[in-house]
């Protein structure tokens, strides 16, 4: 197996590269710039698959800039929205929320991630939707607890 830097110059690669930026339409996911060098970012890397096996929404076209940014800010973020979780739900609500998220994503659909990160923040913040999905929780909850009485 090549190491990571070999794979980079490998024509498969080359080819997902294009089949990726041709998708994002050859603009960042970002700062939607076209006139910048653009970069293929992997958001994750899986043990023991070449660069170009990645499934395609594990793929996104960044700037080089936006791209710098996106490496050296993720730990941060995951420090930050991890802190966050630890602070506001137990273990069970956060099993909850990432088995909606992945359900909810779709494969054909390229921008689900930023759709869902403004999903969630707008529920949140929005007060008639905060009440919606109260009450749709407490449903839930009642029929739950129906089914398992029965």
């Amino acid at each position: 197996m090549k190491n990571y830097k070999e794979q980079y110059l490998d024509p498969r690669w080359q080819k997902k590269r294009l089949e990726i930026l041709e998708r994002d339409n050859w603009a960042c996911e970002y700062c939607s710039s076209q006139d910048k060098t653009l970069h293929v970012h992997h958001k994750a890397y899986i043990t023991g698959k070449d660069v170009w096996d990645y499934p395609n929404n594990l793929l996104v076209t960044l700037c080089e800039e936006c791209h710098k940014k996106e490496k050296y800010s993720m730990d941060k973020a995951i420090i930050e929205l991890t802190n966050l979780f630890k602070k506001n739900f137990l273990s069970g609500h956060i099993h909850i929320i990432a088995e909606y998220m992945q359900d909810f994503k779709f494969s054909n659909f390229n921008y689900i991630d930023e759709v869902v990160a403004h999903i969630i923040g707008w529920s949140l913040t929005d007060k008639k939707m905060n009440k919606l999905m109260q009450k749709e929780y407490f449903k839930r909850l009642i029929k739950d607890n129906e089914n398992a009485t029965n």
